[in-house]
């Protein structure tokens, strides 16, 4: 990320601060939408099925089971209140990083730009759910062939996932052929 970080520099000045904010301003409006569908999707769960009770969906492969979980990824540090201050704290950092992120990078790495958009949805998703209800609702089970993947997890998970994904293709990938690009074009012979 550092050595593309002169080229959007020169990109911006070149494109317009008008048009960046309004790129940026079109992927909030996703990030929104991706947060509707995960609150939408947890209401409607917790409306049609009971709390610790197994809904097998597609048998054997996918299955609707309830959990609210106070920790952190995985379950991790379950019910520990004294961590709960800091793990707001670290939530907002977060989703503040992710703002300022988005803001420099939307309209000139879509990959990048959807990546970050990923990750603030489900990490401002997590944040209000952990805020206003002690915890968040997961309630997708994966099963492959004849094992249970031994977590729950939700839309929202899902997006930070897929985000992670993404974010490190462009890493290993595309980091790596603008680099190439980069160095080409300032070492070249006078």
């Amino acid at each position: 990320m550092l050595y593309s970080i002169s080229v959007i520099i020169k990109a911006r000045r070149r494109k317009g601060e008008k048009e960046m904010k309004r790129s940026f301003w079109q992927y909030i409006g996703v990030v929104v939408c991706l947060i509707l569908v995960d609150q939408i999707s947890k209401q409607m769960i917790m409306s049609f099925f009971e709390q610790d009770r197994l809904y097998p969906v597609i048998d054997p492969g996918f299955s609707i089971l309830i959990k609210i979980n106070t920790g952190i990824s995985f379950g991790l540090l379950q019910g520990q209140n004294p961590y709960a201050f800091w793990l707001m704290l670290n939530n907002i950092l977060g989703i503040g990083l992710l703002l300022l992120a988005l803001y420099y990078y939307a309209g000139h790495h879509r990959l990048l730009s959807i990546g970050f958009t990923l990750a603030l949805a489900g990490c401002t998703s997590h944040f209000f759910e952990r805020r206003a209800a002690g915890g968040v609702v997961d309630f997708i089970v994966v099963d492959w062939f004849s094992h249970r993947f031994p977590y729950v997890f939700n839309f929202a998970d899902i997006c930070i996932v897929m985000s992670a994904i993404l974010l490190f293709y462009h890493i290993v990938y595309i980091e790596k052929e603008l680099r190439h690009y980069i160095m080409a074009r300032f070492n070249t012979p006078q």
